[in-house]
């Protein structure tokens, strides 16, 4: 989940990290398109593609991570979006590709917006794609990658006529993901024990009181009373031990400057949400793909909770797939870790790609 990481500017080499961008000319059509939600108040720029020849063909809506993201999604000098649609569109399929609120040429609230809303922009571009006539409205899927993925079955819960979803690391529970997200960094690189717990708790400390808070004030005296009442419990015998811990005073002065931040609404709705009641409706073919080194979502957990939901609910048509030594962004790594997504010449894994399409040629098409 992109919102979730921490961004650093860095300098990449262009050549290197663009080994799989498509560049013009294309073998199929690429257009730029614009429309607006039923009341104006979110505007939204894509990129539809689809094949030179024939038609109407079944399509893919591309939906991003959390975060502002271009159609592209944009990340760390890699365009996964433009990887994807390439692909597929040399498959046979159609494929939307949007610009999110306020990227690209996309406008529309953010700080307000809840995943909830970013999935009715998605239920906006589902109901335009369907009137175009390069498409086939009775094969319109969705292809959501981590937050994407989380929205997918909630578009598709709320709309029948969602002919399949293919989901990339999307998590069942946002807030146990955010504890895994602060837990497995740690583990993988062999942090010590004490080190661990304290940073278990300050996450839980965080995501309990952005629960209750309503305003930053709220979440700010909140966090105070936690923290030093975990400060001052710390016995003087072991006080060299945690000489890591900073001093209440220090560490609530760092953190005032993004409690706004973490009191939008976006926030609250994330980690109050389990997507299990949505999964229980969803009845069209779902492919749900994850890589065994991801450090953001635990796919082998989730992947397996969904399924089950799905199957026990009446939706037969459910694959799953770990592939071995991938990250988040479905690269082969190598520490597996964020910071080395940027340093990875693969933008996304060639065999992923080829399950994807394998998957809808035998389902779809």
């Amino acid at each position: 989940m992109t919102r979730l990481l921490l961004l650093t500017a860095s300098i990449f080499i262009a050549w290197n990290l663009q080994a799989q961008t498509p560049h013009p000319p294309y073998p199929y059509h690429s257009d730029s398109v614009e429309y607006d939600n039923a009341d104006k108040s979110v505007h939204l720029a894509a990129t539809l593609t689809y094949p030179e020849k024939g038609g109407p063909f079944p399509a893919a809506i591309l939906i991003t991570g959390s975060g502002t993201q271009d159609r592209d999604e944009t990340l760390f000098g890699h365009r996964p979006f433009a990887v994807i649609a390439d692909y597929l569109t040399r498959r046979g399929y159609a494929v939307l590709r949007v610009d999110d609120r306020n990227a690209g040429l996309s406008t529309g609230d953010v700080y307000h917006a809840t995943t909830a809303d970013f999935a009715k922009d998605v239920e906006t571009s589902f109901h335009w794609l369907k009137m175009q006539k390069q498409v086939d409205p009775t094969k319109i899927g969705l292809i959501g990658h981590s937050e994407g993925a989380m929205i997918a079955p909630m578009v598709a819960a709320q709309n029948n006529d969602i002919a399949f979803i293919i989901n990339l690391a999307g998590a069942l529970d946002g807030y146990r993901t955010l504890m895994y997200q602060t837990l497995e960094p740690l583990r993988r690189s062999h942090t010590g024990d004490l080190l661990i717990g304290f940073a278990m708790f300050k996450e839980r400390m965080f995501l309990d009181n952005m629960k209750l808070a309503t305003d930053s004030a709220g979440f700010m005296q909140r966090v105070t009373h936690d923290y030093e009442a975990y400060y001052a419990a710390i016995p003087d015998s072991m006080r060299s031990q945690y000489a890591f811990v900073p001093k209440p005073d220090v560490f609530l002065h760092a953190l005032a400057p993004i409690a706004n931040h973490l009191v939008a609404p976006w926030w609250k709705f994330f980690i109050t949400t389990d997507l299990t009641p949505y999964y229980e409706k969803v009845r069209c073919p779902v492919l749900l793909l994850g890589g065994d080194k991801d450090i953001q979502v635990d796919n082998a957990t989730d992947m397996t909770a969904i399924a089950s939901i799905l199957k026990d609910h009446n939706d037969k048509n459910v694959e799953t797939h770990l592939v071995p030594g991938l990250n988040h962004f479905f690269q082969h790594c190598h520490s597996c870790a964020v910071q080395e997504y940027g340093k990875l010449e693969e933008t996304f894994a060639p065999e992923v790609l080829q399950l994807m399409a394998d998957w809808l040629d035998k389902t779809i098409r």
